[in-house]
């Protein structure tokens, strides 16, 4: 009933402003713009993508300021990192020096695998959930589709103008590719290793431009954050747009569900990072990043947000942090929200 709903809110609200911020990592001293993170399978392993490198960071020692590994083979900036879905030590990294990496963090030297060359720079990758597939958006328009078997291009798309793609994933089953762009999603399904746009999803205004695509965990639902400072939750089976949230006063540029999809996190260029409840659309915390959000990932296991955002510091330059909303220990489920710190490892200019 209304009256448990209300309460669920409050009581997660409560256990989230008790949270603070905690300077950690010691402020590393390097020119590095976190461009995109992402937890491994299994919660174990953050990667951070930057202009210089690539970062892995083990989920116990989040607060340690060396990471695991520095992967530093890109010759241009990291725009794209994305984890394999079932081999948990596999990364994928898309650059702007038109290459993807494949990577096994498991080899004790050269933790290179695989070189793909692409038509272009790259600005966003994510791998298909059977992990037969490798999406890869090369410039401003244009998808291709890798097979992972053998490596080539099965399909590529090109989208009509520079809006057109933003962000894409693929559905929990893998038969379908979500594409945000100007105003809508596009929603590609595969056939005999061929992808066909089907339909789309149109936010409330057709003008506006759609950032950032995500499913919930649970596959009930999608998210698209837009242009306009709103986040649309829609139905995956019927389409059916169930709730629009405005709780931004500018563009959100990332966002992704918690590991059990009760709470979608969303980052703006408002400077601030949104958590509300999915069941009631209620923004339950609020954490002020200091500048505008790049990326951010929810821990798959744990009550965990690494995110990223360019800061502006009171001498009026930047620095880029990658931070950790959560518990100090990998610890952390949503039935207990107590106890819970803000970490940060510290990129200044």
């Amino acid at each position: 009933n209304q009256f448990a709903v209300d309460m669920t809110s409050r009581s997660s609200r409560k256990s989230f402003s008790s949270l603070q911020v905690y300077e950690c990592g010691g402020g590393r001293q390097e020119q590095s713009r976190v461009t995109s993170v992402a937890w491994n399978a299994d919660g174990r392993f953050l990667a951070a993508g930057s202009a210089s490198s690539i970062r892995i960071v083990p989920v116990e020692s989040l607060h340690i300021r060396e990471p695991l590994a520095d992967l530093r083979k890109h010759s241009k900036s990291v725009e794209g990192v994305d984890w394999h879905p079932t081999q948990k030590e596999v990364l994928a990294s898309a650059s702007e020096d038109a290459t993807v990496h494949i990577w096994d963090i498991r080899a004790s030297s050269s933790k290179l695998c695989r070189v793909i060359e692409t038509k272009g720079p790259n600005s966003s990758i994510c791998w298909s959930k059977d992990g037969k597939f490798l999406a890869v958006k090369i410039g401003n328009c244009t998808i291709s589709i890798f097979s992972t078997l053998t490596w080539k291009v099965v399909s590529s798309h090109k989208f009509s103008n520079e809006l057109s793609v933003r962000d894409m994933k693929f559905s929990e089953s893998s038969d379908y590719l979500l594409v945000a762009g100007s105003g809508r999603v596009s929603i590609l399904r595969i056939s005999n290793e061929r992808f066909k746009r089907v339909h789309a999803i149109q936010v409330a205004c057709p003008t506006v431009a759609c950032f950032c695509v995500q499913l919930s965990r649970n596959n009930r639902f999608i998210a698209i954050g837009a242009a306009d400072s709103s986040v649309s939750l829609f139905d995956t089976r019927t389409l059916v747009n169930l709730e629009t949230l405005y709780h931004h006063g500018s563009m959100v540029r990332c966002l992704d569900f918690s590991h059990d999809s009760r709470f979608i996190a969303s980052g703006s260029e408002d400077d601030t990072i949104d958590i509300s409840e999915v069941a009631t659309g209620e923004s339950i915390h609020v954490i002020e990043s200091g500048g505008a959000a790049n990326s951010m990932s929810w821990n798959p296991c744990h009550l965990l947000l690494a995110f990223s955002a360019d800061v502006r510091t009171e001498y009026s330059n930047y620095y880029h942090s990658l931070r950790i909303f959560g518990a100090k220990g990998s610890d952390s489920s949503s039935s207990d929200l107590g106890n819970r710190n803000v970490l940060r490892y510290s990129h200044r200019m």
